[in-house]
């Protein structure tokens, strides 16, 4: 009877064992089958999957690495990540590395500059998560990196045109100012020559003109007289409601007495031109001053010349 029990537990002991075996194989066959997936799936991405101890030694690497960085994996295995980095940039991740071991958490959006294999300079973003052996005790890091070269090198020179066009639009803002000052000052010269103008035609032409008139003329002669004198009504209309000029409140006859002046008549030479005495000259010549606002006796200012006249 002992032994008839002793088979009958062996048989049963025999049927969960194979039970266990059926499972362990199902398992294992499941696993693979998740191997390969996320095998084609490392593969088919984009990104460089990698994995490293905590010293930073690659330990497997997916065959994307020879599309970002020109290495077949067998040349990266067994390497340090910061091979590949040079110069500051090196001593920067080299601390940034250890920082983040020490930390031990996971991270995104750490980006550095990787040289190719052909010396070309990468741009990464990386992301990782740590792993642990099988005590659980920290034993590296699994991750992906991507490149990010084209992205970030389009947004710097995003942002230097953005630069540019600020340093144009401010040295547009300034070419407008300057305009705008040319404009006034062009208005300026404008009115000023227009004030010009008119009081020129006003002093040195009108006056004799008058006289004419008053001259003996022929009918033809008075009619060409006429027509000049509307000409010139006509060519200084526009400028006359914009003069503003310091001769504008001298009378007709204290302007003609002060262009004969100006060309370097005597007293007495005017008085008898203008067949006036020379003391009517003389109280003329007081008041042109006064108006002009000119204190010394002997001599005055015009207007449309900067030489002082001397009278005599």
């Amino acid at each position: 009877m002992g032994t008839k029990a002793s088979y009958e537990d062996l048989k049963i002991r025999a049927l969960e064992l194979e039970k266990e075996s059926l499972k362990r194989r199902l398992a294992e066959n499941a696993l693979r089958e998740r191997e390969k997936r996320l095998n084609t799936l490392i593969e088919i991405t984009s990104d460089w999957v990698w994995e490293v101890d905590l010293n930073g030694v690659y330990t497997y690497t997916s065959m994307k690495v020879r599309d970002i960085m020109g290495y077949d994996a067998d040349e990266i295995i067994g390497t340090v990540y910061y091979e590949y980095l040079e110069g500051e940039e090196k001593v920067r991740q080299i601390a940034s590395f250890f920082d983040k071991t020490r930390k031990a958490k996971p991270f995104s959006g750490w980006q550095f500059t990787q040289l190719s294999k052909d010396g070309r300079q990468v741009i990464m973003e990386v992301n990782a998560t740590p792993t642990y052996n099988s005590d659980g005790k920290f034993a590296g890091w699994i991750g992906f990196n991507r490149d990010i070269t084209d992205k970030v090198l389009a947004e710097r020179s995003l942002k230097q045109r953005e630069k540019e066009l600020e340093i144009k639009s401010n040295d547009l803002q300034e070419v407008n100012a300057a305009l705008k000052v040319l404009l006034k000052q062009r208005e300026e010269d404008k009115s000023e020559l227009e004030a010009k103008v008119v009081a020129n035609v006003k002093q040195l032409v009108e006056p004799y003109l008058e006289q004419l008139k008053m001259s003996k003329l022929l009918p033809a002669q008075k009619t060409y007289l006429n027509i000049i004198q509307s000409n010139l009504e006509e060519i200084i209309s526009p400028f006359v409601t914009k003069l503003s000029s310091r001769c504008s409140n001298l009378t007709p006859a204290e302007i003609k007495v002060m262009n004969l002046i100006k060309h370097g008549s005597s007293t007495k030479e005017i008085a008898e031109l203008l067949g006036l005495s020379w003391q009517t000259i003389e109280f003329q010549r007081k008041h042109i001053r006064k108006k002009l606002g000119i204190t010394h006796k002997k001599k005055i200012f015009v207007p449309t010349s900067n030489t002082p006249l001397t009278g005599k």
